[in-house]
């Protein structure tokens, strides 16, 4: 939507959804863009020959970035309010489809299982397309002089998101973002981001005095423990972090400070304190333990350590020294770490289970061994760019169960809830050509091919043609058949014509008819004597 700068009052914008537009483009060059936009896109483009040149491209490039990413924020907005309302009776069905809220005070709501097909789309999860759908909307309908900054390619996306985020997780209703937007709009695009963030803190406090005071006693007193993976992504460590009392903080940091320093007599190890300190940490998981080794007691301290399971996969033909296995929820670790990561716990080996084959069972109900296969069998959920770990996803029955369809691993998959409801409410449909492969078709006719290498688009598929399997599966997607002809109810018992005569019964009608007959002969032989 374009339009000028203002200093009054708000009328706020019309929700058609028809007139979102992203503004003229004026901070680059339309001649250099002509040229830079086809050699940006040219996969044998010539590399600058002057360094004048090559600024020049670099600096219209960025535009060129800059405005391409502010046209696809401005089309996910666009596409998200053009998005039909469901229908009534979708309120009525145990998960069906509603109208959510995204943007915050101020904008329109949209169709939930919208965002499943945009996130398609855009070839990422469902959850970050949500996210991204709620800052459009909110930057378009609570920022309109920021949004005119980003169609115009002066403030990048992804500042603008982290703006729209701040100001929506601070609860402020449209009026007082629209005072934060009027009070930051000067240095949209002029101040660097450290500068800008400080400013919009600021402006968001003012806006809402009370609300930052309550907000700002609430992460005073709260109170926490997270553990998070490590940021660099390093396989068998993990990050914990904490907000405790200080009376707590200062107790535990005396006994990990007494444990640390019984590790340093009993281990031997040439550990730092922080390592030491680190272990203490952990073996304060189980009380029993830390107490015993308090006590000097090693021997039942090492017969209380907690057993903790841990699915480790490792290619049997790459157990060398160079192998790698692969720590499930945690990433890659080098096969000669795995001593060192189970050094200080106890080890029980299971037996390995082959999701290979299994025997289907009649019941809906799925055995928990074969739960495990198929987990074992797909890591993360089955629908496009799916990222959620499969323990923590319902296993669907591709073909409905009640519709024919079997429990056994070529009949199941896991799915996110939300990914669940929409397969079962919305009109995706999934087919599993064979074990470990799924084609999708969306509601509005596009189609995704899933496996464990991923999600594959018809132009970039996993082989040079799909299989035969495939295509017949891809056809029964686009063009359903029709239901089977159901087979024609029973006939009502009838007695024998011949047992009823001989037992005197006669039917009414019959009687009667033949009655009328008679009589009427009878009329007819008078009339003639």
């Amino acid at each position: 939507m374009q339009g000028e700068l203002f200093d009054g009052p708000d009328p706020g914008p019309e929700r058609t959804g028809r007139e979102l537009d992203t503004g003229p483009v004026d901070a680059a060059d339309p001649t250099m863009l002509d040229v830079v936009t086809p050699l940006a896109l040219s996969p044998q483009r010539l590399l600058p020959a002057t360094i004048d040149e090559a600024m020049e491209e670099i600096d219209a490039l960025r535009t060129l970035q800059a405005t391409v990413e502010a046209r696809q924020f401005a089309i996910t907005a666009h596409l998200a309010a053009l998005t039909p309302t469901p229908a009534p009776e979708q309120a009525l069905l145990p998960g069906g489809e509603g109208m959510v809220d995204l943007g915050g005070d101020g904008c329109p709501p949209v169709a939930e299982f919208a965002v499943l097909e945009i996130a398609a789309l855009l070839h990422t999860t469902h959850q970050a397309t949500r996210g991204q759908i709620a800052d459009a909307l909110s930057v378009r309908w609570r920022h309109p002089r920021m949004w005119q900054a980003v169609m115009g390619a002066r403030l990048p996306v992804w500042q603008a998101r982290k703006i729209a985020q701040a100001v929506r997780w601070a609860g402020l209703d449209r009026a007082q973002a629209l005072r934060v937007d009027k009070a930051i709009a000067p240095a949209l695009g002029a101040l660097s981001w450290t500068r800008l963030e400080q400013l919009v803190e600021g402006e968001i406090v003012a806006a809402d005095p009370a609300r930052a005071a309550q907000a700002e006693e609430r992460a005073r007193t709260g109170r926490y423990a997270h553990v998070h993976r490590d940021e660099t992504g390093t396989a068998g460590v993990r990050t914990v972090l904490a907000r405790i009392a200080t009376p707590d903080a200062t107790q535990l940091d005396a006994t990990l400070t007494r444990l640390a320093t019984r590790l340093a007599t009993t281990d031997g190890k040439d550990e730092s304190l922080d390592e030491r300190r680190a272990r203490a940490l952990g073996i304060l998981a189980t009380p029993e333990r830390a107490a015993a080794l308090l006590a000097g007691d090693t021997t039942t301290a090492d017969r209380l350590k907690a057993p903790v399971r841990l699915y480790v996969h490792v290619n049997a033909d790459r157990l060398g020294p160079d192998g790698v296995a692969r720590l499930e929820g945690e990433g890659a670790v080098p096969v000669q770490s795995l001593r060192a990561l189970l050094a200080d716990s106890t080890v029980r080996v299971t037996g390995v289970i082959d999701h290979r084959t299994s025997e289907p069972v009649d019941a809906y109900e799925i055995p928990e061994r074969m739960r495990e296969q198929v987990i074992l069998a797909n890591p993360y959920e089955i629908f496009p760019w799916g990222s959620r770990r499969a323990r923590h996803t319902d296993l669907d029955h591709t073909t409905p169960h009640s519709h024919g369809g079997e429990t056994s691993p070529a009949n199941l998959g896991p799915l996110g809830r939300t990914a669940h409801r929409a397969k079962t409410h919305a009109g995706w449909r999934c087919h599993q050509t064979r074990p470990g492969h799924w084609l999708w078709r969306t509601p509005y006719g596009r189609t995704y091919h899933v496996d464990n290498w991923g999600t594959h688009t018809p132009d970039n598929p996993t082989t040079d043609q799909h299989s035969t399997t495939e295509l017949d599966a891809l056809l029964h997607l686009t063009h359903p058949q029709p239901p089977a002809p159901q087979p024609p109810e029973p006939r009502r018992h009838r007695p024998n014509r011949r047992k009823r005569r001989r037992c005197g019964a006669r039917r009414p009608g019959r009687r009667a008819r033949t009655r009328t007959r008679t009589r009427a002969g009878r009329g007819a032989r008078r009339r003639a004597g």
